[in-house]
Protein backbone atom coordinates (compact mmCIF):
# COMPACT_ATOMS: atom_id res chain seq x y z
CA UNK A 1 0.00 0.00 0.00
CA UNK A 2 1.13 3.30 -0.43
CA UNK A 3 1.79 5.99 2.20
CA UNK A 4 -0.93 8.11 3.42
CA UNK A 5 -0.09 11.80 3.30
CA UNK A 6 -0.77 13.72 6.01
CA UNK A 7 -0.15 17.38 7.04
CA UNK A 8 0.17 16.78 10.78
CA UNK A 9 3.86 15.96 11.49
CA UNK A 10 4.63 12.70 13.47
CA UNK A 11 3.93 12.75 17.64
CA UNK A 12 7.82 12.48 18.00
CA UNK A 13 8.36 15.52 15.78
CA UNK A 14 6.27 17.61 17.41
CA UNK A 15 7.37 16.45 20.67
CA UNK A 16 10.91 17.69 19.96
CA UNK A 17 10.04 20.67 18.25
CA UNK A 18 7.87 21.38 21.27
CA UNK A 19 11.03 20.71 23.27
CA UNK A 20 13.36 22.93 20.90
CA UNK A 21 10.75 25.85 21.22
CA UNK A 22 10.98 25.62 25.22
CA UNK A 23 14.40 25.62 25.45
CA UNK A 24 14.99 28.55 23.12
CA UNK A 25 16.56 26.77 20.34
CA UNK A 26 15.98 27.91 16.70
CA UNK A 27 16.95 25.80 13.50
CA UNK A 28 19.09 28.01 11.67
CA UNK A 29 20.42 30.21 13.64
CA UNK A 30 20.11 32.41 16.43
CA UNK A 31 16.57 34.15 16.67
CA UNK A 32 16.64 38.42 16.73
CA UNK A 33 14.98 41.14 17.75
CA UNK A 34 14.08 44.24 16.48
CA UNK A 35 11.90 47.05 17.24
CA UNK A 36 11.68 50.24 14.73
CA UNK A 37 11.32 53.64 16.92
CA UNK A 38 10.99 55.53 14.03
CA UNK A 39 8.29 54.19 11.46
CA UNK A 40 7.80 55.92 7.89
CA UNK A 41 4.19 57.60 6.59
CA UNK A 42 2.82 55.95 4.02
CA UNK A 43 1.96 57.87 0.80
CA UNK A 44 -1.51 58.23 -0.53
CA UNK A 45 -1.90 56.86 -3.92
CA UNK A 46 -4.89 57.42 -6.06
CA UNK A 47 -4.18 56.07 -9.39
CA UNK A 48 -6.24 57.45 -12.37
CA UNK A 49 -4.73 55.65 -15.24
CA UNK A 50 -6.64 52.11 -16.41
CA UNK A 51 -4.36 49.42 -15.55
CA UNK A 52 -4.79 47.76 -18.94
CA UNK A 53 -3.83 51.32 -20.91
CA UNK A 54 -0.23 51.48 -22.21
CA UNK A 55 2.41 52.98 -20.22
CA UNK A 56 5.04 55.85 -21.95
CA UNK A 57 7.71 55.09 -18.85
CA UNK A 58 8.90 51.75 -17.03
CA UNK A 59 10.57 51.65 -13.98
CA UNK A 60 11.82 48.21 -12.49
CA UNK A 61 12.41 48.34 -9.14
CA UNK A 62 14.54 45.62 -7.52
CA UNK A 63 15.14 44.93 -4.19
CA UNK A 64 18.25 42.85 -4.08
CA UNK A 65 17.76 39.50 -1.94
CA UNK A 66 13.79 40.34 -1.23
CA UNK A 67 11.18 37.71 -0.29
CA UNK A 68 7.76 38.11 0.28
CA UNK A 69 9.32 37.06 4.14
CA UNK A 70 11.38 40.95 3.73
CA UNK A 71 8.65 42.70 3.30
CA UNK A 72 6.28 41.28 6.22
CA UNK A 73 9.04 42.04 8.35
CA UNK A 74 9.65 45.54 6.66
CA UNK A 75 5.26 45.43 7.12
CA UNK A 76 5.44 44.40 10.95
CA UNK A 77 8.18 47.35 11.58
CA UNK A 78 6.27 50.08 9.83
CA UNK A 79 3.56 49.84 12.33
CA UNK A 80 1.02 47.42 9.70
CA UNK A 81 1.16 49.43 6.57
CA UNK A 82 3.46 49.86 3.64
CA UNK A 83 4.20 51.56 0.46
CA UNK A 84 4.64 48.52 -1.73
CA UNK A 85 1.82 47.03 -0.23
CA UNK A 86 -0.87 49.28 -2.06
CA UNK A 87 0.31 48.11 -5.55
CA UNK A 88 -2.80 46.64 -6.74
CA UNK A 89 -1.31 43.82 -8.70
CA UNK A 90 1.03 40.76 -7.22
CA UNK A 91 2.70 37.77 -8.70
CA UNK A 92 5.26 35.88 -8.31
CA UNK A 93 8.81 35.32 -9.60
CA UNK A 94 10.86 31.40 -10.00
CA UNK A 95 14.30 32.95 -9.87
CA UNK A 96 16.58 29.87 -10.49
CA UNK A 97 19.78 30.57 -13.28
CA UNK A 98 20.79 28.55 -16.48
CA UNK A 99 23.60 26.75 -14.22
CA UNK A 100 21.80 26.53 -10.58
CA UNK A 101 18.67 26.01 -8.63
CA UNK A 102 19.88 29.36 -6.37
CA UNK A 103 21.10 31.53 -8.79
CA UNK A 104 23.49 34.91 -7.93
CA UNK A 105 22.73 38.67 -8.79
CA UNK A 106 24.47 38.21 -12.29
CA UNK A 107 22.06 35.43 -13.49
CA UNK A 108 19.12 37.11 -11.66
CA UNK A 109 20.19 40.96 -12.90
CA UNK A 110 20.75 39.59 -16.76
CA UNK A 111 17.13 37.46 -16.46
CA UNK A 112 15.29 40.40 -15.35
CA UNK A 113 17.29 42.72 -17.91
CA UNK A 114 16.94 40.32 -20.95
CA UNK A 115 14.28 37.72 -20.40
CA UNK A 116 17.34 34.96 -20.46
CA UNK A 117 18.27 32.53 -18.03
CA UNK A 118 22.12 33.46 -17.96
CA UNK A 119 25.12 31.18 -16.19
CA UNK A 120 25.94 32.48 -12.18
CA UNK A 121 28.53 34.93 -12.06
CA UNK A 122 28.04 35.98 -15.93
CA UNK A 123 26.66 39.19 -17.14
CA UNK A 124 24.84 40.10 -20.37
CA UNK A 125 25.31 36.67 -22.03
CA UNK A 126 23.70 33.59 -22.76
CA UNK A 127 24.61 30.12 -21.66
CA UNK A 128 26.44 29.68 -24.95
CA UNK A 129 28.15 33.21 -24.62
CA UNK A 130 25.72 35.16 -27.16
CA UNK A 131 25.49 39.03 -25.70
CA UNK A 132 22.02 39.70 -24.94
CA UNK A 133 20.02 42.64 -25.26
CA UNK A 134 18.84 44.36 -21.83
CA UNK A 135 15.66 46.56 -21.65
CA UNK A 136 17.78 49.56 -21.86
CA UNK A 137 18.87 48.40 -25.51
CA UNK A 138 15.50 47.95 -26.00
CA UNK A 139 14.29 51.26 -24.57
CA UNK A 140 16.95 53.22 -26.50
CA UNK A 141 15.70 51.54 -29.54
CA UNK A 142 12.27 53.38 -29.05
CA UNK A 143 13.78 56.12 -28.64
CA UNK A 144 13.28 56.46 -24.62
CA UNK A 145 15.36 57.50 -22.24
CA UNK A 146 17.35 55.37 -19.63
CA UNK A 147 18.51 55.28 -16.46
CA UNK A 148 19.97 53.28 -13.34
CA UNK A 149 20.53 54.13 -9.48
CA UNK A 150 21.70 51.71 -6.82
CA UNK A 151 22.86 51.97 -3.41
CA UNK A 152 25.94 49.73 -4.46
CA UNK A 153 28.32 50.45 -7.41
CA UNK A 154 26.99 51.18 -10.62
CA UNK A 155 29.29 48.17 -12.00
CA UNK A 156 28.07 45.80 -9.08
CA UNK A 157 26.24 42.70 -10.90
CA UNK A 158 22.53 43.80 -10.91
CA UNK A 159 22.92 47.42 -12.49
CA UNK A 160 25.88 46.21 -14.89
CA UNK A 161 23.10 43.44 -16.29
CA UNK A 162 21.36 46.39 -17.65
CA UNK A 163 24.19 47.35 -19.97
CA UNK A 164 27.75 44.72 -19.68
CA UNK A 165 28.57 42.16 -21.41
CA UNK A 166 30.98 40.02 -19.01
CA UNK A 167 32.02 36.51 -18.14
CA UNK A 168 32.91 37.64 -14.82
CA UNK A 169 30.60 39.87 -12.42
CA UNK A 170 34.21 41.12 -10.77
CA UNK A 171 35.89 42.60 -13.58
CA UNK A 172 34.14 45.72 -12.60
CA UNK A 173 37.15 48.27 -13.86
CA UNK A 174 36.15 46.24 -17.56
CA UNK A 175 32.49 46.23 -16.86
CA UNK A 176 32.93 50.19 -15.86
CA UNK A 177 34.45 50.43 -19.53
CA UNK A 178 31.09 49.28 -20.54
CA UNK A 179 29.16 51.40 -19.24
CA UNK A 180 30.99 54.13 -20.44
CA UNK A 181 30.54 53.11 -23.67
CA UNK A 182 26.96 52.03 -23.26
CA UNK A 183 23.50 53.57 -23.38
CA UNK A 184 22.24 54.35 -20.15
CA UNK A 185 21.63 57.99 -19.81
CA UNK A 186 21.54 59.13 -16.29
CA UNK A 187 23.58 57.04 -14.01
CA UNK A 188 23.08 57.18 -9.65
CA UNK A 189 24.93 55.39 -7.32
CA UNK A 190 28.46 54.11 -5.75
CA UNK A 191 31.60 53.00 -7.46
CA UNK A 192 33.65 55.95 -8.45
CA UNK A 193 37.50 54.18 -7.69
CA UNK A 194 36.77 52.30 -10.57
CA UNK A 195 36.38 55.05 -13.35
CA UNK A 196 39.13 57.28 -11.90
CA UNK A 197 41.18 54.87 -10.37
CA UNK A 198 42.18 52.94 -13.37
CA UNK A 199 45.19 50.89 -14.25
CA UNK A 200 44.70 52.29 -17.71
CA UNK A 201 44.85 55.69 -16.45
CA UNK A 202 41.65 56.95 -17.98
CA UNK A 203 38.98 58.74 -16.11
CA UNK A 204 35.93 57.83 -17.42
CA UNK A 205 33.53 59.94 -15.44
CA UNK A 206 35.03 62.81 -18.07
CA UNK A 207 34.20 60.94 -20.93
CA UNK A 208 30.53 59.62 -20.23
CA UNK A 209 30.39 63.58 -19.21
CA UNK A 210 31.25 64.40 -22.28
CA UNK A 211 28.70 62.67 -24.16
CA UNK A 212 26.17 64.17 -23.05
CA UNK A 213 24.88 61.85 -20.13
CA UNK A 214 24.37 62.01 -16.30
CA UNK A 215 26.53 60.14 -13.66
CA UNK A 216 27.03 60.82 -10.28
CA UNK A 217 28.73 58.64 -7.66
CA UNK A 218 28.86 59.87 -4.34
CA UNK A 219 31.35 56.94 -3.11
CA UNK A 220 34.62 55.17 -3.83
CA UNK A 221 32.89 51.68 -3.37
CA UNK A 222 29.04 51.37 -2.34
CA UNK A 223 26.80 53.59 -0.25
CA UNK A 224 26.97 53.43 3.38
CA UNK A 225 24.25 51.90 5.97
CA UNK A 226 20.53 54.10 5.65
CA UNK A 227 21.97 55.98 8.59
CA UNK A 228 25.03 56.55 7.25
CA UNK A 229 23.89 57.64 3.67
CA UNK A 230 20.49 59.25 4.50
CA UNK A 231 17.86 59.75 2.16
CA UNK A 232 19.84 59.66 -0.98
CA UNK A 233 18.13 56.43 -2.52
CA UNK A 234 14.73 58.21 -2.47
CA UNK A 235 16.35 61.65 -3.90
CA UNK A 236 18.48 60.62 -6.80
CA UNK A 237 15.72 57.97 -7.79
CA UNK A 238 13.61 61.36 -8.04
CA UNK A 239 16.60 62.80 -9.38
CA UNK A 240 16.54 60.61 -12.14
CA UNK A 241 12.90 60.38 -13.03
CA UNK A 242 13.03 64.07 -13.37
CA UNK A 243 15.73 63.97 -15.89
CA UNK A 244 14.46 61.62 -17.76
CA UNK A 245 10.94 62.65 -17.88
CA UNK A 246 12.56 65.68 -20.70
CA UNK A 247 12.39 62.76 -23.00
CA UNK A 248 9.42 62.84 -24.94
CA UNK A 249 9.68 59.44 -26.09
CA UNK A 250 9.05 58.33 -22.17
CA UNK A 251 11.82 56.30 -20.54
CA UNK A 252 13.06 53.02 -18.77
CA UNK A 253 14.36 53.42 -14.96
CA UNK A 254 16.12 50.26 -13.03
CA UNK A 255 16.57 51.46 -9.23
CA UNK A 256 18.04 48.79 -7.03
CA UNK A 257 17.64 48.37 -3.10
CA UNK A 258 20.94 47.00 -3.22
CA UNK A 259 22.22 46.14 0.00
CA UNK A 260 18.85 44.34 1.43
CA UNK A 261 21.13 41.59 -0.16
CA UNK A 262 24.31 42.31 1.71
CA UNK A 263 22.44 42.76 4.88
CA UNK A 264 20.60 39.11 4.65
CA UNK A 265 24.03 37.64 4.19
CA UNK A 266 25.13 39.10 7.51
CA UNK A 267 22.02 38.03 8.87
CA UNK A 268 21.93 41.38 10.31
CA UNK A 269 18.28 41.57 10.71
CA UNK A 270 18.10 45.63 12.04
CA UNK A 271 20.08 46.01 8.82
CA UNK A 272 18.20 44.17 6.87
CA UNK A 273 14.72 46.17 7.91
CA UNK A 274 16.86 49.32 7.47
CA UNK A 275 17.42 48.69 4.13
CA UNK A 276 14.23 46.96 3.46
CA UNK A 277 12.27 50.61 4.89
CA UNK A 278 15.18 53.17 2.98
CA UNK A 279 13.83 51.14 0.03
CA UNK A 280 10.22 51.33 0.67
CA UNK A 281 10.15 55.11 1.25
CA UNK A 282 12.08 55.51 -2.14
CA UNK A 283 9.07 53.01 -3.44
CA UNK A 284 6.14 55.59 -2.11
CA UNK A 285 7.77 58.55 -3.66
CA UNK A 286 8.23 56.25 -6.67
CA UNK A 287 4.31 55.17 -6.95
CA UNK A 288 3.37 58.54 -5.47
CA UNK A 289 5.26 60.56 -8.71
CA UNK A 290 3.82 57.67 -11.10
CA UNK A 291 0.19 57.99 -9.86
CA UNK A 292 0.53 61.88 -10.29
CA UNK A 293 1.20 61.52 -13.75
CA UNK A 294 -0.76 58.27 -15.04
CA UNK A 295 2.33 57.27 -17.15
CA UNK A 296 4.50 54.79 -16.07
CA UNK A 297 4.52 51.24 -14.95
CA UNK A 298 5.99 50.65 -11.91
CA UNK A 299 7.21 46.98 -11.13
CA UNK A 300 8.35 46.38 -7.39
CA UNK A 301 10.56 42.74 -7.46
CA UNK A 302 13.76 41.15 -6.27
CA UNK A 303 16.69 39.57 -8.20
CA UNK A 304 16.61 36.33 -5.46
CA UNK A 305 15.96 35.90 -1.90
CA UNK A 306 18.79 36.06 0.19
CA UNK A 307 19.43 34.74 4.01
CA UNK A 308 16.70 32.37 4.05
CA UNK A 309 14.92 34.72 6.46
CA UNK A 310 11.97 33.47 8.76
CA UNK A 311 9.28 35.34 10.63
CA UNK A 312 8.76 34.03 14.50
CA UNK A 313 6.75 36.51 15.95
CA UNK A 314 6.03 39.95 15.36
CA UNK A 315 3.62 42.84 16.48
CA UNK A 316 2.75 45.84 13.88
CA UNK A 317 1.43 47.73 17.18
CA UNK A 318 4.27 47.76 19.02
CA UNK A 319 6.50 47.47 15.36
CA UNK A 320 8.68 45.00 16.71
CA UNK A 321 9.73 41.93 14.71
CA UNK A 322 11.48 38.77 15.66
CA UNK A 323 12.90 37.04 12.95
CA UNK A 324 16.04 34.28 12.15
CA UNK A 325 18.20 33.63 8.93
CA UNK A 326 18.32 29.86 7.71
CA UNK A 327 21.60 30.79 5.49
CA UNK A 328 24.17 32.75 4.75
CA UNK A 329 23.80 32.72 1.51
CA UNK A 330 20.71 33.19 -1.33
CA UNK A 331 18.31 30.69 -1.52
CA UNK A 332 15.74 29.06 -4.67
CA UNK A 333 12.46 30.35 -3.31
CA UNK A 334 10.35 32.88 -5.25
CA UNK A 335 10.09 36.25 -4.56
CA UNK A 336 7.18 38.42 -4.94
CA UNK A 337 6.39 40.82 -7.95
CA UNK A 338 4.14 43.87 -7.25
CA UNK A 339 2.85 46.29 -10.08
CA UNK A 340 1.03 49.16 -10.74
CA UNK A 341 0.03 51.77 -13.31
CA UNK A 342 -0.82 51.34 -16.50
CA UNK A 343 0.00 47.52 -18.11
CA UNK A 344 0.39 46.20 -14.34
CA UNK A 345 -2.72 43.68 -14.98
CA UNK A 346 0.41 41.90 -17.12
CA UNK A 347 2.13 40.96 -13.75
CA UNK A 348 -0.60 38.39 -12.07
CA UNK A 349 0.10 34.83 -11.95
CA UNK A 350 3.13 32.61 -11.28
CA UNK A 351 6.07 32.58 -13.89
CA UNK A 352 9.95 32.33 -14.43
CA UNK A 353 12.17 35.58 -13.95
CA UNK A 354 12.41 35.71 -17.61
CA UNK A 355 9.06 36.67 -18.18
CA UNK A 356 9.12 39.97 -16.61
CA UNK A 357 11.06 41.81 -19.76
CA UNK A 358 8.57 39.83 -21.82
CA UNK A 359 5.52 41.16 -20.23
CA UNK A 360 7.45 44.76 -19.60
CA UNK A 361 7.39 44.92 -23.50
CA UNK A 362 3.60 43.52 -24.53
CA UNK A 363 2.56 46.11 -21.97
CA UNK A 364 4.14 48.52 -23.92
CA UNK A 365 3.32 47.50 -26.82
CA UNK A 366 0.43 49.18 -27.57
CA UNK A 367 1.92 52.63 -27.03
CA UNK A 368 4.01 52.81 -30.23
Amino acid sequence: MGQKLTARPPAIMKTLIGILLAAGIVLGGEPQTYNNPAPHPVVRIENTAPATAAPKNIILMIGDGMSLQHVQAAWLANGGTLNIMQCPVVGLSRTASASHTITDSAAGGTALASGTKAINKQLGLDPQGNKLDSLADWAKQRGMGTGIVTTKTVTDATPAAFYAHNPNRADEDAIALDLATGNIDVIFGGGAKHFTQRKDGRNLLEQISKQGRTIKLATPGHYGTPAERGDILRQTSLEAVSRLRQNPNGYFLMIEGAKIDLASHANNLPETIAEMLDFDRTAGAILAEAAQNGDTLVIITADHECGGLSILDGDPASRTVTATFATGNHSGIAVPVYAFGPGSTNFTGTYENTAIPAKIKQAAAASR
